[in-house]
C-alpha cells in the first residue's frame, strides 16, 4: 500500500493557550521552569501530530488452485485409465495367440 505524505504546519503554542499550557507544565515538573514566555516555549517545545489520509486497507490472501483432494481424484483416475487399458491390452493379446494357435492348427 501506499501513503502520500502531505505536511502542514503551524505556530504552537497560540498565545491564547500558551498561559494555560505553561500552568500544567510547571506542575508536572520542575524541569519546564525555563519556559517563561512565548519565545522560549516556542523553542523549545514541539506538538506532533500525525493523522492517515484514509483508514482504508488491503487484505492479500492466498488460496490453493489445486488442492489435495484434486491430484489424488486425478492420479486415481489416471490409475484407472491405465490398468482398464492394461486389461483391454491383455484380453487383445490373449485373443490374437488364440486366433494364431487356431489358424496354425487348422493349416496342419
Amino acid at each position: 500500500m501506499q501513503y502520500t505524505m502531505k505536511i502542514s504546519q503551524s505556530q504552537w503554542p497560540s498565545e491564547v493557550y500558551l498561559e494555560s499550557l505553561l500552568r500544567k507544565l510547571k506542575t508536572k515538573s520542575h524541569k519546564t521552569s525555563v519556559l517563561t514566555d512565548m519565545e522560549s516555549a516556542r523553542s523549545n517545545l514541539v506538538q506532533l501530530d500525525i493523522y492517515f489520509e484514509t483508514l482504508d486497507y488491503g487484505i492479500t490472501s492466498e488460496h490453493p488452485d489445486y488442492l489435495w483432494e484434486d491430484l489424488l481424484s486425478d492420479i486415481g483416475g489416471t490409475l484407472g485409465l491405465y490398468i482398464g487399458v492394461s486389461i483391454v491390452t491383455v484380453i487383445e493379446i490373449t485373443k490374437f495367440i488364440l486366433e494364431l494357435v487356431k489358424s496354425i492348427i487348422k493349416k496342419k
